[in-house]
């Protein structure tokens, strides 16, 4: 409505104001429900994952959830997962030859593929074999950041706006 204010000097000044204004729409007027994602990922993996995933999503206000710290016994990390497995819409499987070793992430994945039916998004990050997760893996498209990341960055983005914007 500010665009269309009959006086200019109550519009934006400038196009850079207005792409502003329209970054913080969502947030602002009516509250929208924030969709997260769970992000599924071996230890080993954490600091790429930190890097080139959960920052991009954020930083794209794509809420994420994942484990931050190492917790100490396997009560507390079943404890802690399901609660951020519950409390999330999304889930993210970052393929990885260390994940499909990893228990945990199996676990996470078989929980993802009963409960979060059509909102399970796989990252694929080195040479493993989406089938070693399980085999409706290989059925599902995968987002690959084996070669250029920045556009698998901006691809991933792409999934979650695309998706959030059809609901």
């Amino acid at each position: 409505m500010k665009c269309l204010t009959k006086e200019p000097e109550q519009r934006y000044a400038n196009a850079n104001l207005l792409a502003a204004a329209l970054r913080e729409w969502p947030r602002s007027g009516q509250p929208q429900k924030q969709q997260r994602v769970f992000v599924s990922h071996a230890t080993k993996d954490r600091d790429f994952v930190e890097r080139e995933i959960i920052s991009i999503l954020e930083n794209n206000g794509i809420a994420t959830w994942y484990s931050k710290v190492d917790i100490q016994t396997a009560a507390e990390w079943q404890r802690s997962i399901l609660q951020g497995l519950q409390s999330t819409d999304w889930f993210l499987l970052v393929m990885s030859t260390q994940s499909a070793d990893s228990e945990w992430v199996r676990d996470e994945l078989y929980w993802a593929i009963e409960n979060r039916v059509g909102r399970l998004v796989p990252v694929l990050i080195d040479d493993s074999e989406p089938r070693q997760f399980h085999m409706r893996m290989a059925r599902i498209q995968h987002i690959d950041f084996r070669g250029n990341q920045k556009e698998a960055q901006q691809r991933l983005v792409a999934t979650f706006q695309e998706k959030a914007s059809a609901e």
